[in-house]
């Protein structure tokens, strides 16, 4: 019975790590803005403040997450399925009162490429 009990645990604890989803948040390095950093939430919590050629990974179980900034109106709405790996763009654009952080949610294969300039510029 333990040794029932020991096995449905640890199949139990793997399928849940198998579950959350990766979702890179990164910043490539652009003159506007360069200075500022941006302070991302997700879901309505702080995660990250993220400075000009940043880069966080979040794991995220599967549904529906928002992820936006403490000041700006911008946010980026998005679903993600167990297990899998995503990419997210974050920049100032500029505006008429100045620039404002936007998300993008981007390919993996761009995704990747881009994060790979990010870590190689540290």
């Amino acid at each position: 019975m333990k040794l029932l009990a020991a096995m449905l645990l640890l199949a139990f604890g793997a399928s849940c790590e198998d579950t959350a989803a990766t979702v890179n948040v990164y910043r490539l390095r652009q003159y506007e803005g360069s200075l500022s950093k941006i302070t991302i939430k997700c879901d309505g919590k702080e995660v990250a403040r993220l400075a000009n050629g940043g880069f966080f990974t979040l794991k995220l179980s599967p549904g529906e997450h928002t992820l936006t900034d403490k000041k700006a109106p911008s946010s980026l709405k998005f679903t993600v399925e167990g297990g899998k790996e995503y990419f997210v763009r974050a920049e100032w654009q500029g505006g008429i009162w100045g620039p404002k952080p936007r998300f993008s949610l981007t390919a993996p294969e761009q995704g990747r490429n881009d994060l790979n300039q990010v870590t190689a510029s540290k």
